[in-house]
């Protein structure tokens, strides 16, 4: 995402967390309040703010033209009028998601993409430990892996030259760009997990 998006496209506003609408459980331990996967991986690599508010009433106020949704239900957040009124307002609204839902259904082109039991790959924890996920069902239909789908987007788009063949080779380039992240391979994430690195400079990703 960072490096089509912010690197590529030079597209600055970007967010990475929804609210929601009711307060949820949270023992602060197991388990968090945050209900959006990956949120210390997207700050680490310097991914745009945490708010999603601010955008949203742009939206409304008709001063985004283009927006791209991975996987978020905003109406998990937001009143679903106001998501409505707001992605009306935008000229082209793309989501890029694994499943049915309200604001897929606005979206003017649907990329559907694979469910986390179908896919390789890492998510960072909210305590800051890169954990593996591994794919365990064959990928149906048109869906397809969420790198794929954005690796092939910026190929079309001319802001992402060199490819990469799969998710272990993208976290390698990960590894080499952030601090963050310096260090660790899949190898050394391993079975449980490795932490990040507590310095989370800002390096452009190559």
């Amino acid at each position: 995402l960072r490096r089509v998006f912010r690197d590529g496209l030079e597209i600055t506003n970007i967010r990475y967390r929804v609210p929601l609408l009711r307060e949820v459980y949270s023992d602060d331990y197991l388990i968090t309040a945050d209900k959006n996967p990956n949120s210390r991986g997207a700050e680490a690599v310097g991914l745009g703010g945490a708010g999603s508010d601010q955008l949203l009433e742009a939206c409304e106020e008709g001063l985004i033209h283009f927006l791209y949704i991975c996987d978020h239900d905003l109406t998990r957040g937001f009143d679903s009028e106001q998501v409505k009124r707001a992605l009306t307002g935008v000229k082209f609204v793309a989501f890029q998601g694994s499943w049915d839902q309200e604001t897929a259904s606005l979206a003017d082109v649907q990329l559907p993409a694979a469910v986390y039991a179908e896919k390789d790959g890492t998510f960072t924890n909210i305590q800051g430990r890169v954990q593996r996920i591994r794919k365990v069902l064959t990928i149906r239909g048109d869906t397809r892996e969420d790198w794929r789908i954005l690796q092939d987007l910026g190929q079309a788009l001319g802001v992402l030259p060199v490819t990469d063949p799969d998710p272990e080779r993208i976290f390698l380039r990960l590894a080499q760009a952030v601090p963050a992240f310096s260090g660790l391979s899949y190898s050394t994430v391993g079975e449980l997990g490795a932490p990040i690195a507590a310095a989370t400079a800002d390096v452009a990703v190559g």
